[in-house]
């Protein structure tokens, strides 16, 4: 890329994304960051049932059409569609690892600009949702990715897939990777989210959402709505599967060691 290029790609971009957020009349914002299948969809879903949508979009994810230079009409109109309107001056977006990493390259930004990202959006609250047992998030990861089932709404089973090990592994690998980079972008950009651990959140989903909606700032509604129309895709799959990705991780051959998370 051409240096004089590179360096006014940033200003470009930072000038068209102010000038469409605030057209959108953002007075502020609330940002769901996480993982794939750390159950983040469920708690946004949960959410919106109570008074916040939104925080299911992953508005973001179509930026990496724009890692490379495009003309400033389109990405003026991309960032348009991303701020298309406010809920009563609020900007609410899930925002999954890969997103963020595709946002900081379109605006032709690197990790010690991570802070004048963040600082883009009207004044944000992050929720960063986790899901502590990661071999099963890494196998659902693996699961949806094989069978292109990521949300399911029907009594329709889970399709049987070949194991694979290195797969999951792989699966695991990027996850724990992920995780680690959003530590890295909060401690960078001074951000202390409201963290969610999923299977706390699901063990008492009224408390989760009563909680949540506190350190929001949001109030709750008189009827608190605790079941959201997405089923749960763990199975009896899930457990054979989990069993024999354990036994098989204890004995792992030595030339894969370089491949642990």
């Amino acid at each position: 890329m051409d240096n004089a290029l590179a360096l006014a790609r940033p200003e470009a971009f930072i000038r068209s994304w102010c000038d469409r957020q605030d057209r959108a009349g953002f007075e502020r914002s609330i940002l769901l960051a996480s993982t794939f299948r750390s159950g983040s969809t469920r708690i946004a879903w949960s959410l919106a049932a109570n008074g916040l949508p939104g925080l299911d979009k992953e508005r973001f994810g179509e930026m990496w059409n724009f890692l490379e230079p495009v003309e400033p009409g389109a990405l003026a109109a991309a960032l348009g569609e991303i701020f298309g309107s406010s809920q009563e001056g609020l900007f609410t977006s899930k925002v999954m690892w890969p997103h963020l990493r595709y946002l900081l390259g379109a605006a032709g930004l690197g990790r010690p600009d991570a802070p004048r990202l963040a600082r883009l959006f009207a004044p944000a609250r992050w929720v960063h949702v986790v899901r502590e047992d990661k071999i099963a998030q890494a196998i659902s990861f693996w699961r949806a990715k094989r069978s292109g089932r990521w949300h399911v709404f029907d009594d329709s089973a889970e399709p049987e897939i070949a194991y694979d090990f290195g797969g999951i592994l792989d699966c695991l690998h990027e996850l724990a990777h992920d995780d680690r980079l959003w530590g890295d972008f909060f401690t960078l950009c001074g951000v202390v989210p409201v963290r969610v651990v999923y299977e706390e959140f699901e063990a008492d989903v009224a408390a989760g959402l009563r909680s949540l909606l506190t350190a929001l700032g949001l109030p709750e509604p008189a009827v608190l709505e605790r079941e959201v129309d997405l089923r749960r895709q763990s199975d009896a799959l899930s457990g054979r599967l989990r069993e024999r990705f354990l036994e098989e991780f204890y004995r792992v051959p030595a030339e894969q060691d370089a491949r642990m998370p």
